[in-house]
């Protein structure tokens, strides 16, 4: 009989080589493994741990595909025949995420109770879009656009606006439309598979938009003023943030109104975004999950109680079966990439 417990795995990634966070693969397919997703890639992981269940993760939040994320979430059940902390489960994870050099680190591993939900009880969401905007018009060539040099730093990790028409006032005024629960229709995207009577009413708890610093010192920074726009909220359309985030560089280099903007609120429909273009994926950063500690914390009556040490054999089993993931996976990014060629 193995030791059954339940976990939250609280976990980061650069979403620039994934096709998003969730798998896009069966698990009842014959090879159901789906290393282009950091959900496929968890539940690899962890079975490299040889727990006596099926391996299912379960997500706190979707991002698409180029979204990253500093502090996302998940739950887990895992089966095994011995115990083991989280802080080794830690250890393993992180350790097989460096050896394969996958861009994912795991921030912390808890016991949870049974009946926790990582997507239905956050308290709230935290996103954070980061952008830059040009500082002279005049470096801007409408035929040479991508001659304007940018920091490398900031390469698939900010979204450079190359129009320095920006009326930062009005985008900050402009935000207090989004406040409160609202129709958010004209802000949702339509992915593949969603239910066609799904509600788009939210609830926005915060909506700033702050100066900001680039990553690292470069003369190249010079030609650009950063910024975040910091969202908070329990739940979020498709496409929610990005769609406002080009609503609102509308709004700063003069294209719409405050008026505008107060129209899709007022009388809200899919078509107000038909002629924008979304923002871009990878300036859009999920920053934090929040959860009420009461619903994390584990009953009374649940100790957990001390690990047992792996067997030398076993560990070397491990290493084994290490290097043959990292060879798997060295081997999709191979097709990947001739795919590409």
């Amino acid at each position: 009989m193995g030791l059954l417990k339940r976990y939250l795995i609280y976990f980061s990634y650069i979403g620039t080589n994934f096709r998003g966070v969730q798998r896009q693969k069966s698990r009842t397919e014959v090879n159901y493994h789906d290393p282009s997703t950091v959900q496929g890639l968890l539940e690899y992981a962890l079975e490299r741990m040889k727990p006596l269940n099926k391996v299912a993760v379960e997500l706190a939040s979707r991002t698409d595909q180029g979204v990253h994320a500093l502090n996302s979430a998940a739950a887990i059940n895992l089966d095994f025949n011995y115990e083991i902390k989280p802080i080794r489960m830690h250890h393993f994870l992180n350790r097989f995420f460096h050896d394969t050099e996958l861009p994912i680190r795991v921030q912390n591993i808890v016991q949870v109770p049974w009946d926790f939900s990582p997507r239905k009880l956050p308290l709230w969401r935290k996103y954070i879009y980061r952008f830059a905007i040009l500082k002279d018009n005049s470096l801007l060539d409408k035929d040479n656009e991508y001659t304007i040099p940018i920091p490398i730093t900031e390469y698939n990790r900010c979204y450079f606006v190359m129009n320095s028409i920006f009326n930062i006032d009005e985008v900050r005024k402009t935000c207090d439309l989004f406040i409160g629960t609202k129709d958010f229709i004209s802000f949702m995207g339509k992915p593949k598979h969603q239910p066609e009577d799904i509600s788009t009413i939210r609830c926005i708890h915060s909506l700033i938009i702050e100066s900001a610093q680039p990553y690292l010192p470069s003369k190249l920074n010079d030609n650009f003023s950063y910024y975040h726009l910091i969202c908070e909220g329990k739940s979020f359309v498709y496409n929610q943030i990005r769609r406002t985030v080009a609503i609102l560089l509308a709004v700063g280099q003069g294209i719409l109104t405050f008026h505008d903007v107060e129209l899709m609120f007022t009388d809200p429909t899919p078509i107000n975004f038909d002629k924008f273009k979304l923002a871009p994926a990878y300036g859009l950063y999920l920053a934090d999950i929040f959860y009420n500690p009461k619903d994390v914390a584990l009953p009374n009556d649940i100790k957990i109680t001390e690990e047992k040490e792996l067997d030398p054999a076993e560990i070397m089993k491990q290493k084994k079966e290490m290097i043959k993931a990292r060879l798997e996976i060295l081997q999709v990014k191979r097709e990947k990439y001739s795919n590409k060629m």
